[in-house]
């Protein structure tokens, strides 16, 4: 059964909400029938992410049925820690000698 699902640039759909609510709807139906008459695990949602770049001050639309994104805005704070040479230094540290 599959637990968790990554879409890559919903926003190129042209309704991204309805597909992302039907994605939801069909795995709740998939997971109630999976455990009919018994326990079920969890809470039935599906653990669905997207991947959609975004700009320093926008968020994945609030409406969207998402745990979140797929990481890139740590990728770009990891990324701007990195160019600053004072700050490198201090985070090879902590990779090297674990404080």
């Amino acid at each position: 059964l599959v637990n968790g699902v990554r879409v890559d640039h919903p926003d190129g759909l042209a309704d991204p909400r309805a597909y992302l609510e039907r994605l939801q709807g069909s795995f709740k139906r998939i997971h109630a029938r999976h455990h009919a008459g018994g326990k079920a695990e969890g809470h039935g949602a599906l653990y669905l992410i997207v991947e959609k770049i975004l700009g320093e001050t926008e968020h994945l639309p609030p409406e969207w049925p998402v745990h979140g994104g797929s990481g890139y805005r740590f990728c770009i704070h990891q990324q701007n820690i990195l160019r600053q040479l004072g700050l490198l230094n201090d985070l090879l540290l902590v990779f090297t000698e674990g404080e």
